[in-house]
């Protein structure tokens, strides 16, 4: 069974991250003008090789990043075993550095390096940093800098690898989860308050570990994987409509939803009866992309609802922006509707509010008969919730929010 990460490890969210600049190249970069040298570069012991992992350099090399190769003979093994000294001023005098055959590979002049560790004080390989041409003014200083630096660059790079392996442990649990057709959907009904018949569901996500699909997403959006597990909720949400009467709906980004693969999705699907949420706690820097992107779409029949509306400034902005088709009212509207004035009013101008704007309002969290005898007599035209799950055959239209004559 796939499985994500531990519950209690915290999963960093916000939007696609832009590949930032590492904060080792960042302090390596420093390191390197600091001590007024060409090159400064980290490698890391792996086995019986050495691999540059980080490298700062203000010359073309002939190695990148990554580059691998036997650990044996290179500076890094002799300055870990104590065979040289941490700071050679002139490679090409020295007894030892002169026969290497890195000192003409790499072009090494002078050089500074010492051996750095993890912090369970297991070796992991070294720091140094070089020039081309030979430097008379080098001093042990300058290895004790180095040494300064090296503290912090273990701390960085724990972090950094730590980073790595969550991204790649999500990345393998997101791949699985397609691959192994794990995703759950689950269809919560929606009704119509007057009839009570169903005529829609919204597609709830069911993970195989257990945790919540807001959580998966929000690791998935740490790793730039967000579309791809929302389109793979979009694939399962086509074919649930082959198999239910009415609408379904599901809630997306506007990012996946912009995204060009959502158009292919569903291509051919009966269009009129997908519903697309948009969230309120959403951020969508531009509402134009989104509209023309979806435009074509909701000319073959595609609805757009904003979802969790009332609960903040952004969905009333959605609103505004979209022009959705439905409004789903926030759950939490609903607490105390019974002795509060103040909140009868206010679900009352929103259910007004929407269908002066041809929207369809919504109800949600309808998980009592009192908000149920409210939602209708607030003028709500459709409902979901704990206690509307049970309710009679489903009906295949969607009621118009437009006011009867």
């Amino acid at each position: 069974m796939t499985q994500l990460v531990p519950e209690d490890q915290p999963v960093v969210t916000g939007p696609p991250p832009v590949a930032p600049a590492s904060g080792v190249d960042a302090l390596l970069e420093l390191v390197r003008a600091q001590l007024g040298m060409d090159v400064a570069f980290i490698s890391e012991r792996v086995d019986d090789d050495r691999r540059f992992r980080n490298i700062a350099s203000s010359i073309g090399l002939p190695i990148d990043a990554g580059f691998t190769e036997p650990y044996a003979g290179t500076y890094c093994q002799m300055i870990t075993d104590g065979v040289i000294e941490s700071v050679i001023r002139n490679s090409h005098e020295h007894p030892v550095t002169r026969h290497a055959p890195h000192t003409d590979s790499l072009g090494i002049g002078a050089y500074v390096g010492v051996p750095i560790a993890r912090a369970d004080g297991t070796p992991y390989g070294t720091v140094c940093v070089y020039s081309r041409e030979p430097n008379g003014e080098l001093s042990q200083r300058d290895a004790d800098v180095l040494r300064a630096v090296a503290d912090v660059l273990v701390e960085l790079i724990a972090a950094e690898d730590a980073e790595t392996a969550q991204r790649r442990a999500t990345t393998a649990a997101i791949d699985g989860l397609e691959r192994d057709d794990e995703l759950v959907i689950d269809l919560e009904p929606v009704v119509d308050l007057e009839t009570m018949t169903v005529v829609g569901a919204e597609a709830l996500c069911r993970l195989p570990d257990g945790t919540g699909y807001h959580r998966w997403l929000a690791a998935a959006r740490d790793v730039g994987l967000a579309v791809q597990l929302e389109h793979l909720v979009v694939r399962k949400v086509v074919e649930a409509l082959g198999t239910c009467e009415g609408y379904v709906s599901v809630d997306l980004t506007t990012d996946a939803l912009s995204d060009p693969g959502f158009a292919e999705l569903v291509r051919g699907a009966d269009l009129s009866r997908l519903v697309v949420e948009v969230t309120e706690h959403e951020h969508v820097p531009d509402y134009g992309h989104v509209l023309a992107t979806t435009q074509p779409l909701r000319r073959d029949g595609m609805r757009i609802a904003i979802d969790d509306a009332g609960a903040g400034f952004a969905s009333l902005r959605h609103v505004l922006m979209l022009e959705p088709d439905l409004i789903k009212l926030d759950s939490s509207l609903l607490d105390s509707i019974d002795t509060d004035e103040h909140r009868q009013t206010f679900v009352e101008a929103l259910a007004g509010f929407a269908t002066r704007m041809d929207a369809v309002p919504l109800a949600q969290g309808i998980d009592t008969a009192e908000k149920l005898q409210w939602a209708r007599e607030l003028g709500i035209t459709l409902g979901q919730g704990p206690l509307l799950r049970e309710p009679p055959a489903p009906t295949s239209s969607l009621p118009s929010g437009r006011p009867s004559d």
